[in-house]
């Protein structure tokens, strides 16, 4: 898992949602490094993981739980509704309670990791819902909520590097899906610059122990422009309910699986 290049290792970096167009941008930057790459068809030297799927989730940090990781980036999502086999809405489960295990799970065993989290502008106008009515309101609600649970690990855990970044409006598959087609039409013609994207990621990455903060764009409205590191304009208050929720699916899959880990 681990490269040596000339004189010097490289640094060891984990992407998730590597193959949509802010992963593969990532992947790009980082192409002199060791890159792992974890995906749901991935092939070796990367890694198989289904966010979907708790067991694939345990494989997938099992594999990389004795190997030095220096950057962890988060940036996987999804708008799917169903429920998935382990009874969970299946938007919650990728977008949020997989970014909080995962990341926890990184805390207590790769504590020199950045782990850097893509959120979203849409979380300025979501709720803390478990279940959504409409995938819209599912996608900012689950961003919303990884972004809160992310958030209460770092303010818990004085070792914690979090670092959470906002990639401004950008022409992904992803993006395009949420809106109508006019506002598709702008996207791609005025979104965010990969660069700048890019840009955000790694002061994200630099800032992961400012607590409280974000990295989103300087432009128009949040939505594009250069990035910047500024507070992010809501309370971010994680509900008591919602972290009970979190922690009795914790032990409920957990005890399924016949593993442990610390709580919340």
């Amino acid at each position: 898992m681990l490269a040596y290049c000339g004189l010097c290792f490289c640094m060891n970096i984990v992407i998730l949602g590597s193959t949509g167009v802010i992963g593969k941008a990532l992947v790009k930057q980082y192409q002199k490094e060791n890159c792992i790459e974890a995906s749901r068809k991935a092939v070796s030297p990367n890694i198989e993981l289904d966010l979907s799927d708790f067991e694939s989730i345990l494989c997938f940090l099992k594999k990389l739980e004795h190997h030095k990781i220096d950057i962890l980036f988060l940036n996987a999502a999804t708008t799917r509704k169903e429920e998935t086999k382990d009874h969970m809405e299946y938007s919650f489960m990728v977008n949020a309670f997989s970014m909080y295990y995962i990341a926890k799970h990184f805390t207590i065993y790769h504590k020199e990791c950045r782990i850097v989290f893509t959120s979203s502008i849409r979380i300025l106008h979501a709720k803390q819902k478990i279940q959504s009515k409409t995938i819209s309101s599912a996608y900012r609600n689950t961003k919303l909520l990884a972004h809160l649970l992310l958030a209460h690990l770092q303010e818990e855990d004085p070792f914690a590097q979090i670092g959470f970044f906002h990639p401004g409006i950008v022409a992904s598959k992803l993006s395009l899906s949420l809106h109508h087609r006019w506002v598709q039409f702008l996207i791609r013609h005025f979104g965010n610059s990969l660069e700048h994207v890019v840009e955000g990621a790694l002061l994200a990455a630099e800032a992961t122990k400012v607590k409280g903060n974000w990295v989103c764009p300087k432009g128009v409205f949040g939505l594009k422009g250069k990035p910047v590191l500024k507070k992010v304009n809501r309370s971010m208050v994680l509900d008591q309910k919602v972290k009970q929720y979190v922690i009795e699916k914790e032990k409920e899959l957990e005890k399924k699986y016949g593993i442990s880990c610390v709580r919340l």
